[in-house]
């Protein structure tokens, strides 16, 4: 799959959007480590959001990045 689309979310942290046709992915990538976490996915959901319709959802995941947890400490349980 592509990137189609990438927002910085917080400075070292951008939310991505994979897409190829209905198949779509929407992870948080760590830029420095390159370590990723799948928000969404077509597997979860048939269809994706917009990309700025994720922001409002991950606001507790930016909320822990900020106090410097890692992206691999993170989960969407």
């Amino acid at each position: 799959m592509q990137v189609k689309k990438r927002i910085e979310l917080i400075k070292g942290y951008d939310l991505l959007l994979f897409k190829e046709k209905k198949d779509f992915e929407v992870k948080i990538v760590d830029n420095f480590s390159g370590e990723t976490l799948i928000i969404d996915n077509s597997f979860m959901n048939k269809k994706s959001l917009k990309l700025e319709a994720y922001i409002p959802l991950c606001h507790e995941f930016i909320d822990r990045l900020l106090q410097g947890i890692q992206l691999s400490q993170l989960s969407l349980q």
